[in-house]
């Protein structure tokens, strides 16, 4: 049975993210990372060093809009 795993790489120091994250980027097979037009993002760059398996980009929007927020 398939996991999915919801992971969080903390509030943008490459040195906040947690261990338990860690762990889980090592182990899991495939990472779905965020990517702004396609070139990465802030999460990925945090978590890159800890990914051990494939990296599937998908075009999540990383803003705050008030609109957005009702």
């Amino acid at each position: 049975m398939a996991k999915f795993y919801g992971i969080g790489v903390g509030p943008g120091e490459k040195n906040l993210i947690t261990l338990k994250a860690v762990e889980i980027l090592q182990k899991v097979q495939i990472v779905v990372a965020p990517s702004g037009k396609g070139e990465g993002s802030i999460a990925y760059d945090i978590a890159k060093s800890y990914i051990k398996g494939k990296v599937v980009f998908m075009n999540f929007p990383m803003i705050y809009s008030k609109e957005h927020s009702k």
